[in-house]
């Protein structure tokens, strides 16, 4: 089950405290943070500050075969509370802050918060082989680790899966997982009562065929969702999953410019229409597909009207 917390705009204590205390009882409670989103050293939760508070065996790194060679830029898991344990208010209030302050931003420190019967030891270790595992499915030619937690490639995930168990069967060694996404909620993925693993890897070519895709320019997909908002009042609530679906379309048209693609995407997203189909444009892409670079030019010097007719067909 995943369930969306979508009450105001921004996270507040209570929401969390909340989700935490659900499995209180009987689960260790985990912070799972990312060092490659930097943080500035003064900051209560910086990996330093973190080393010389917390015990070594509440803090444990996340040992990414691709970044091994330096522990400190891998992602690592924080023991907030032990079964039966409440976490510290001041401990809140620190997590909410940080979060808040990089809700706009691409890569995030704070992860996830994650409760579960696993040691952080065995925790560790199964994260590494759930990215191990989808880094197999999104190239199996070149197979590398998949940072499934970063919140816009999970986002992703989540949109463009249409089978929900699909999603939660990836977490089925844990009780819950929780995560802010690229609008601002809070977002907890139960696994309960879903697939187990093994059917889940049965689904895996589901899984590869209407998901992993989308993730080939998560970057860019984030860049392009921005430019969206910037041109419209109200984003839909799939608008990560539509913008990477239209820069697969650029792409699979012969656009190979990332700008080229980025600004076919979001023409297409704000007149809610496949540009490559309008007569009066269509000779342009084909252009920018032989001068690439040129997309953005051709499409700006275009006849107001044009544009204005677009706009009044699809309202």
């Amino acid at each position: 089950m995943i369930t969306e917390f979508v009450e105001g705009s921004v996270l507040s204590t209570h929401q969390l405290l909340n989700t935490l205390l659900k499995d209180q009882a009987t689960s260790y409670r985990y912070l799972l943070v990312d060092p490659l989103k930097s943080v500035r050293l003064d900051e209560p939760l910086a990996l330093a500050n973190i080393n010389d508070v917390f015990p070594d065996d509440e803090f444990n790194a996340i040992l990414r075969p691709d970044l091994s060679y330096e522990p400190t830029l891998c992602p690592h898991l924080i023991l907030l509370a032990k079964p039966g344990e409440t976490i510290e208010p001041e401990l809140l209030d620190f997590m909410i802050t940080r979060a808040e302050k990089e809700r706009s931003h691409y890569k995030h420190y704070i992860c996830a918060w994650i409760s579960s019967e696993l040691d952080i030891q065995h925790l560790a270790e199964k994260i590494i082989d759930l990215g191990l595992m989808l880094g197999r499915l999104m190239a199996p030619e070149k197979p590398s680790f998949f940072p499934f937690y970063e919140h816009i490639r999970l986002q992703l995930l989540k949109e463009s899966l249409s089978v929900e168990p699909l999603l939660s069967g990836l977490f089925n060694f844990i009780h819950r997982y929780t995560y802010i996404n690229y609008y601002g909620q809070l977002i907890e993925i139960n696994p309960a009562n879903n697939l187990p693993m093994d059917d889940f890897l049965s689904y895996s070519q589901v899984f590869l065929q209407n998901a992993l895709p989308y993730q080939e320019e998560a970057k860019a997909t984030f860049g392009l969702v921005k430019m969206w908002q910037d041109n419209t009042q109200t984003l839909p609530p799939n608008a990560l999953f539509l913008s990477a679906k239209k820069l697969l379309e650029a792409k699979s048209s012969g656009l190979t410019n990332l700008e080229d693609r980025l600004v076919y995407a979001l023409y297409c997203l704000i007149y809610q229409v496949d540009l490559i189909s309008i007569e009066s444009i269509s000779p342009h892409i084909s252009a920018a597909i032989l001068a690439p670079g040129s997309l953005k030019r051709r499409l700006v010097q275009l006849d107001n009207d044009i544009w204005v007719s677009i706009k009044q067909n699809n309202n």
